[in-house]
């Protein structure tokens, strides 16, 4: 009983720690990364504050145009396969603007935005 208590709290320990780190700026911003690396936008959207999320909008739009053909399909998928072999988690720098903005570079996909700290959660900005 008393190893089965300590296993408990263990696995408590650590899931709560996983979470807690979950949305750390770092986390965020290699997300970001992973997201723009299978084009997915509503993943992105979501990691954006409303105002940042509006710009996806067009770039959806622009997607769904160009996977209307097969050419478009096949030039979407040319991209994503060249972008799989990015390694957000290396090429990601996440440096200090403030306490509650950050500045996110990343040379590979060259992606730049500023991550900010809403109700406690990391988001994606302009």
């Amino acid at each position: 009983m008393k190893l089965r208590h300590i296993i408990g709290s263990v696995v408590v320990l650590v899931a709560f720690s996983a979470c807690s780190d979950s949305n750390s700026p770092e986390k965020v911003a290699v997300s970001m990364c992973e997201l723009a690396k299978k084009a997915d936008i509503k993943g992105m959207k979501e990691l954006s504050t409303p105002e940042f999320a509006k710009q996806f909008t067009q770039i959806e739009e622009l997607f769904t145009a160009a996977t209307a053909t097969e050419a478009g399909k096949a030039e979407l998928d040319k991209q994503i396969a060249l972008m799989s072999s990015i390694d957000c988690q290396k090429s990601t720098k996440v440096t200090d603007i403030d306490e509650n903005t950050k500045q996110v570079t990343n040379a590979e996909t060259a992606q730049e935005f500023k991550l900010t700290l809403v109700e406690g959660d990391w988001k994606v900005t302009n």
